[in-house]
């Protein structure tokens, strides 16, 4: 027997089973799990075959004891293109050096000027209200909230979406002894957890990944 037979049989017998022990609401309920998972879909979906001009900046000044020395609007902006490229097919994220370079050597006020001097379909920008490491002197919990927009080159750098995103605290049940590790890498987890959090905005994923973070965190 294929594989294939074997998943369709195996996909019918729990369907009776569940039309039998649950009636024919929960059959539909848990046919539907089953077909699709607990899968939750993005905000915005239209990145994909795109070439993408990621940008973020801080629009307030953060200060050392935040950032930790970093380039954190930098950081972030690679962290969010390296989630972009591994979930979404097709899409093309412009080389965030080259947008480095673009930014520090241009005076912009405006992100529809990256993305038509960087002949970018979409720009992806990111405004950093607030970054935080720490929770008191010995303790690290990242803090951080930013609105997402994204720019449409191909219809005028058009905005097409936009969200306020809440607040971002990592880890998010209790915070984390600074002697348990190194600033730097308590940084680097905060920033891949925020990148984590504004990507999937634009790409779908299974819900049990944010349970299974927070667990992670309590263990």
């Amino acid at each position: 027997m294929s594989k294939r037979i074997e998943r369709v049989a195996t996909w019918c017998l729990a369907a009776v089973m569940l039309v039998t022990s649950s009636g024919c609401t929960s059959f539909l309920t848990g046919a539907l799990y089953m077909w699709k998972g607990n899968v939750i879909d993005p905000d915005f979906d239209k990145l994909a075959k795109k070439k993408v001009a990621v940008v973020c900046r801080p629009v307030v000044q953060l200060g050392f004891a935040h950032t930790n020395g970093g380039k954190v609007d930098s950081d972030i902006a690679r962290a969010l293109g390296d989630k972009l490229r591994m979930n979404i097919k097709k899409i093309k994220i412009i080389d965030p050096q080259k947008v480095e370079e673009w930014t520090d050597s241009h005076e912009w006020n405006d992100y529809k000027e990256i993305g038509k001097g960087l002949q970018a379909d979409m720009v992806v920008a990111i405004d950093l209200q607030d970054f935080q490491l720490y929770s008191g002197q010995t303790l690290f919990q990242g803090k951080a909230k930013a609105t997402i927009k994204v720019y449409d080159m191909q219809d005028g750098g058009r905005p097409v979406w936009q969200k306020h995103m809440p607040q971002t605290v990592y880890p998010p049940n209790a915070a984390r002894p600074t002697t348990e590790m190194q600033p730097d890498q308590f940084r680097r987890e905060f920033i891949d957890v925020l990148a984590e959090e504004i990507g999937r905005c634009f790409y779908a994923y299974e819900a049990k990944l944010n349970y299974a973070r927070d667990t992670a965190v309590l263990n």
